[in-house]
């Protein structure tokens, strides 16, 4: 079978107009051909993305897909984050070589997409996007998203590549510790959204309670309350420590920001200074933008939300004086079992996948967000890049 479209691996799809994933998706699921199978209560441990995910699909394909016969079974695994949906895997029965399961996944999202999707009714009340990522994706063959990127060199002489990945020593009691250090924004990131699904199920317990419009918990109820400020105040404190991260992170080290003062007066403000003096909020909307290249962030529509996040961040963190403690937490508690407290933390994921889209290449930004394009560093040769890493 020849195919219109060049290699395919990943794709995303966005609504035009009024009409909701979730109405395509079912419409889509309930017509689905031979060979194809909506798998209902197919587990997923969705470790393959930060994204927070509204609803998994799995649709379970068996195909043929040589001359000779051969039939392979897969599953595609379909995430939905507010209005767009994206392919988290596809998991075969077996494993293939890369070229082998490039081809199988390039026929499988070509069958999805030109006798699936297309001959859906509302096919043409969506964006679809499909990318090629593949071996091009560093998460393609990553074990955790929690890694760090690996370093990529590519030597002029050897003509060679190669990809190294960091480690570092500890003292464990008598022994001596090798371990892998991971990226420390995807920790962050991890932290937020464990937190976050764990929070979310306990707030639709307690909101479940009490037959009418007022819920009056009871003291046996206090054990679950608890629980869920824990794990709101992890998610919300973790969430803004990754965008925090990521703002640091992203300014290069030689990094120079001239600002007239309020008396007029021109700073010089170097990346030690930014990161000391500078809120988040003023790095992310006055820094980085001219960093990525990017529009105006206070644009978004996320942006509000994120601001909100900073100071109820700002508010469990700097908590005042005794006097002041007790109709601060009444408000604060308040505010942190209302609905839209989730859209806040949500919000801080928007911030790094804003920016992210501008340079998915950074090699410390983390993995687990869409497709990382791989950067390398050029040298002459092995001996030359190792030289430089030995100490003077």
């Amino acid at each position: 079978m020849s195919l219109d479209l060049p290699y395919i691996t990943d794709f995303t799809i966005t609504p035009k107009g009024k009409i909701g994933l979730s109405k395509y998706l079912t419409s889509v699921i309930n017509n689905l051909p031979e060979n194809w199978i909506h798998l209902k209560n197919e587990d997923y441990l969705d470790v393959d993305t930060f994204h927070i995910l509204k609803t998994i699909y799995c649709i379970e394909t068996i195909y043929e897909f040589d001359k000779n016969g051969f039939k392979h079974k897969a599953k595609l695994y379909i995430g939905v984050k507010d209005e767009r949906a994206l392919l988290l895997s596809i998991k075969f029965q077996k494993d293939h070589l890369i070229y082998e399961k490039m081809n199988h996944i390039n026929f499988i999202l070509y069958w999805f997409h030109y006798f699936i999707l297309r001959k859906n009714k509302y096919y043409k009340e969506f964006n679809h996007q499909f990318e090629l990522g593949g071996p091009l994706d560093e998460n393609w063959n990553v074990s955790d998203v929690r890694d760090l990127r690996s370093i990529k060199i590519a030597a002029k002489s050897e003509k060679k590549t190669a990809f190294l990945s960091k480690g570092a020593t500890a003292k464990v009691g008598e022994k001596e510790l090798y371990y892998f250090i991971p990226n420390s924004i995807a920790l962050t990131l991890s932290i937020t959204k464990k937190s976050y699904k764990r929070a979310q199920k306990i707030h639709k317990s307690i909101a479940s309670k009490g037959k009418t419009k007022t819920i009056k918990l009871k003291e046996e109820d206090k054990t679950e309350l608890y629980d869920y400020f824990e794990e709101i105040i992890t998610s919300i404190t973790f969430a803004f420590i990754s965008v925090e991260a990521m703002a640091n992170t992203a300014i290069p080290e030689n990094f120079i920001k001239e600002i007239k003062n309020n008396k007029g007066v021109k700073e010089t403000w170097t990346k030690e200074n930014i990161e000391r003096w500078m809120s988040t909020g003023q790095k992310i909307s006055e820094i980085l933008p001219e960093i990525f290249k990017s529009g105006d962030i206070k644009n978004e529509v996320f942006w509000h939300k994120f601001i909100q996040l900073e100071k109820l961040r700002n508010d469990i963190v700097h908590q005042k004086t005794l006097t002041e403690v007790i109709s601060m937490d009444n408000h604060m508690y308040s505010i942190m079992l209302e609905n839209s407290v989730f859209d806040k933390i949500k919000s801080s994921f928007s911030v790094i996948e804003y920016f992210y889209k501008f340079n998915n290449s950074h090699p410390y930004f983390p993995l687990g967000l869409g497709i990382a394009k791989m950067k390398f560093e050029e040298v002459d040769s092995f001996d030359d890049f190792f030289d430089k890493l030995k100490p003077a």
